[in-house]
């Protein structure tokens, strides 16, 4: 895997630029359902630190929608500059991303994740909208050298599916909350013009009543 330069010309760049638009993801508040999942990839799979990455290309950064045992002040930032990113190579090839020395890795030996945020061994999946478009990763962090298992890997590649399937239902139910309140608008609407015609009328009765009685009693307003 090669290092792809962070451009309007990469793969699906204005796909993941529409999605993380319409999911409405980035710099949401913690979710448990995200939470749990990152919570397992640490005990399961044994790290220091684990994150669910969103990147966002066209922002320069990475934002974390879950994370577990990054240093501050990333862990209240909760992103960083892609100069502090390796998801990004993830996100761009839509490929895994296994690492067991970063120091000795030509796409990452330079990046600035090394340097402040100790990482060193790094497995990354990706993960998905609902579109199936790619839009960050699933990753597991060490700070020593680590040879990750071709089970560590089917573990990760198991929970980075459950990533995108949280992803999946939580916009669906953000879908669903939109159309009820849609629905809600348009009923109120439709009750309040369907009320209208018929306060109207019964108005120009009662004026038409009033009239009859200041008339003296028409025999037309018997019929009233």
């Amino acid at each position: 895997m090669t290092a792809t330069a962070a451009s309007s010309s990469t793969p699906n760049f204005a796909l993941r630029c529409r999605s993380l638009s319409d999911l409405s993801i980035v710099d949401s508040p913690p979710e448990e359902d995200f939470d749990n999942l990152t919570r397992l990839v640490q005990e399961v799979v044994n790290v220091p630190v684990a994150l669910v990455s969103i990147v966002q290309e066209d922002q320069d950064r990475q934002y974390f929608k879950s994370q577990q045992g990054l240093p501050e002040p990333w862990a209240t930032l909760r992103q960083t500059p892609l100069s502090h990113s390796f998801c990004q190579h993830v996100t761009r090839c839509d490929e895994m991303l296994v690492i067991h020395n970063a120091l000795e890795h030509e796409l990452v030996s330079e990046n600035l994740a090394v340097r402040d945020l100790g990482v060193v061994a790094y497995l990354g999946l990706p993960i998905y909208s609902p579109e199936k478009v790619c839009v960050g990763a699933l990753c597991a962090i060490d700070v020593h050298p680590r040879r990750w298992s071709a089970t560590e890997i089917q573990v990760m590649s198991s929970i980075a599916d459950c990533v995108s399937e949280a992803i999946l239902l939580r916009a669906a139910i953000r879908t669903a909350a939109e159309l009820q309140a849609e629905q809600q608008a348009f009923t109120y609407a439709l009750s309040h013009d369907l009320k209208a015609p018929v306060v109207s009328l019964k108005s120009l009765l009662e004026e038409m009543e009033t009239e009859c009685r200041e008339n003296g009693g028409d025999p037309e307003c018997e019929l009233l």
